[in-house]
């Protein structure tokens, strides 16, 4: 889950959103990656990373829980 202009976005990308061990995929700064969001219309952004990989984000209606990790 993304937070952007106050609203929360569910990430899909071209590809798998991590590397299978809970780390961002190639691409993606890790822990923290400076790229791009544009809003599209009310319910779509596109975000491209800042080694220009694309995602497409979808605007939720209701947060989602986040996950919890022990």
């Amino acid at each position: 889950m993304i937070e952007f202009d106050g609203e929360h976005w569910e990430a899909q990308g071209p590809g798998p959103l991590n590397d299978g061990s809970g780390n961002p995929p190639a691409g993606f700064g890790n822990a923290f990656d400076q790229g791009w969001i544009v809003r599209i219309d009310a319910d779509e952004a596109g975000y491209q990373s800042s080694m220009g990989v694309p995602l497409f984000l979808h605007r939720l209606e209701k947060p989602q829980e986040p996950d919890i990790c022990f």
